[in-house]
């Protein structure tokens, strides 16, 4: 039986437990930028996503 999955109002998103859609879409370029060990700046609006990403990023 799969679990009824919730939106997430507070912190990082699993995608196991919440709604979301897929991640590394949506910075298409950033897994490289990592793998070059290059910098680059992520800004956006609160509760947008951000911490979500970087997690999925490791």
């Amino acid at each position: 039986m799969n679990p009824i999955k919730e939106f997430s109002i507070g912190g990082p998103c699993s995608s196991s437990e919440h709604c979301m859609p897929p991640v590394l879409p949506r910075l298409p370029g950033a897994e490289k930028m990592t793998d070059k060990r290059n910098y680059f700046i992520i800004h956006a609006p609160r509760q947008s996503g951000k911490t979500t990403f970087l997690l999925s990023l490791g």
